[in-house]
């Protein structure tokens, strides 16, 4: 069972000696906990979620940086994601997430808590002290910054990579970022999967219903010229017809195919 897994899964984490089953564990794999919150949430009935929802243009930027590859030292490219172009990948991606989130909320009421990114770069003690009251923790100054073994790290950041451990909020210079490095195509790839999702958690994202053949005219930033006219052909594919009947019909494909057993990606 799901239960046994993970039972098994912290037993061999923890050392020997200091392993209790009464002990409380974090598991952090975020899309598959998102799939499969529901089921964990029964195999564990006392067991609660945290779930960090971002402005999926500062999301979008982010994830594009973290795939730009540079083969040539001045010509970098950004690759394609789940046998997608990217642009469509990190959208699909975004959108899904945060689909999850509303549905987890609505299933598992107040033991799935939802917490804005941007609620926690500007207010980093109050949210925390908002997530250990949900957990059910102590809070304790180390929940302010990053660590393992209760040691400092340097953040994961694709916008600062040598940002010491912490957080700091840099919003308004992210969505800066986000205008300058990508295209007119790109914006309304993520617009068209994301814009009324994110309006559920306060997000102002301008609406696009439709992508006109018009539109894929011009290249997305940063895209591997090798693979313009693959990935015109996918967009095509992927992005036919009135954006609300695309987004149900991708979500509704994904969770069916997650409980019949089959290994997703976004």
């Amino acid at each position: 069972s799901m239960r046994s897994v993970f039972l098994g899964l912290f037993k061999g984490m923890c050392p020997p000696a200091k392993y209790d089953s009464n002990s409380c564990f974090i598991e952090k794999s975020p899309f598959d906990n998102e799939l499969g919150a529901v089921m964990l949430g029964g195999e564990f009935p006392n067991a609660k979620f945290v779930h960090i929802i971002r402005d999926p243009r500062t999301r979008y930027n982010s994830a594009k940086g973290l795939r730009t590859r540079r083969p040539v030292k001045y010509l970098p490219f950004v690759s394609g994601l789940y046998g997608k172009d990217f642009a469509t990948g990190i959208a699909q991606s975004t959108m899904v997430t945060m689909m999850l989130a509303k549905l987890n909320k609505e299933i598992l009421k107040e033991r799935y808590l939802i917490i804005l990114y941007e609620d926690l770069i500007k207010n980093p003690e109050s949210v925390m002290r908002k997530v250990a009251n949900h957990l059910g923790l102590e809070f304790n100054e180390t929940l302010l910054m990053q660590t393992t073994s209760g040691e400092k790290i340097v953040p994961n950041s694709s916008f600062d990579k040598d940002m010491l451990s912490g957080i700091k909020d840099t919003s308004d210079e992210r969505l800066t970022k986000y205008f300058k490095s990508t295209s007119c195509l790109e914006r309304k790839i993520l617009h068209y999967f994301t814009w009324e999702i994110a309006k559920e958690f306060n997000y102002d994202i301008s609406p696009v219903d439709k992508i006109n053949i018009s539109d894929l005219i011009f290249p997305l930033k940063l895209e591997n010229p090798y693979n313009f006219c693959a990935n015109r052909l996918r967009i095509l594919f992927n992005l036919r017809g009135n954006a609300s009947t695309v987004r149900t019909s991708y979500f509704h494909d994904l969770l069916c195919r997650f409980y019949k057993g089959d290994r997703v990606n976004y």
